[in-house]
C-alpha cells in the first residue's frame, strides 16, 4: 500500500504542479464515483441545502454532468494547461490558496444571489466556474501568449480571458433568467486584483516565504545541496 502511495506522490511532484494534477485526479474520481454509487448529490453546491452541505463549498468543481465525458475532458485540459502554467509561475502554494479562493468566492456569491432572489434550489457545480477566475490571472501574467483555436485561429490570452468569462455570464444567466446570478458566476475575477505582481495578497504571500527563508537560511541551503 505505501509502495502505490509514494508512486502517487511521486506522480504529483513530476512537472511541478501538484496541486493541478491533484484536482485533476480528484475530478476524475467524482467523475466515476458519480456514475457507480450517483454521489453528485453530496458533492453539488445547492444554496437551499445549506448550511447543512457546508462542504460543497468546496467540492461543487469536482463535479461534471452526469455521462458528460467531453465536458470533464475539455475542462481537464484547459486546467492542465492554464492552471499548471499558473502554478509554475506563482508557485504550489500560491496557486493553491488562489484556486481554493476563487471556489469560495465564486460559491458564496453564487449562493447568495440565488438565496436573495428565491433559486435556492439550482445546483453549482463545475471546474469551469473556478477556471474564469484562473484565466483572468494566467492571462494577467501573459497578456500577449496566443492560443490556437481549433488548431486555426490565434487568440490572445487577454481576448480569450474576455471570451470565457462572457460564455459563463452568458450561459448561467440565460440558465437561470437571473443576471445577478450571471455575474455572481464570473466574481471570481475580482480575486485577481490581489494576486500576481500589483496584488496585495500575492505580495504579501511571497514575502511571507522569503520571510521564512531568510529566518531559517541553513534550511535552505541543505534543500539547494541535495537538488545538486
Amino acid at each position: 500500500m505505501n509502495y502505490y502511495f509514494y508512486r502517487f506522490i511521486n506522480f504529483l511532484k513530476q512537472g511541478a504542479i501538484p496541486f493541478t494534477k491533484l484536482v485533476l485526479v480528484l475530478s476524475g474520481f467524482s467523475f466515476v464515483l458519480n456514475l457507480l454509487l450517483d454521489i453528485g448529490s453530496l458533492l453539488t453546491l445547492v444554496p437551499a441545502s445549506l448550511p447543512a452541505f457546508f462542504w460543497t463549498f468546496i467540492t461543487y468543481p469536482l463535479i461534471n454532468p452526469k455521462f458528460d465525458f467531453l465536458t470533464l475532458i475539455f475542462s481537464g485540459l484547459w486546467l492542465w494547461f492554464v492552471g499548471g502554467s499558473l502554478e509554475r509561475t506563482w508557485g504550489t502554494r500560491m496557486y493553491g490558496f488562489f484556486f481554493i479562493l476563487v471556489t469560495l468566492v465564486t460559491g458564496g456569491a453564487m449562493s447568495l444571489v440565488a438565496i436573495v432572489t428565491g433559486i435556492a434550489g439550482y445546483p453549482i457545480f463545475g471546474l469551469w466556474l473556478p477556471l474564469v477566475g484562473i484565466t483572468w490571472a494566467w492571462a494577467a501574467v501573459y497578456p500577449e501568449r496566443e492560443i490556437l483555436i481549433w488548431g486555426i485561429i490565434p487568440v490572445k490570452a487577454f481576448w480569450l480571458a474576455w471570451i470565457d468569462a462572457g460564455m459563463t455570464f452568458f450561459n448561467y444567466w440565460q440558465a437561470s433568467r437571473n443576471l445577478f446570478f450571471g455575474l455572481a458566476a464570473i466574481s471570481g475575477i475580482v480575486l485577481v486584483y490581489l494576486f500576481g505582481d500589483t496584488g496585495r495578497l500575492g505580495r504579501g504571500l511571497r514575502y511571507r516565504s522569503w520571510r521564512r527563508d531568510e529566518r531559517y537560511p541553513k534550511r535552505r541551503r541543505s534543500r539547494l545541496k541535495v537538488i545538486k
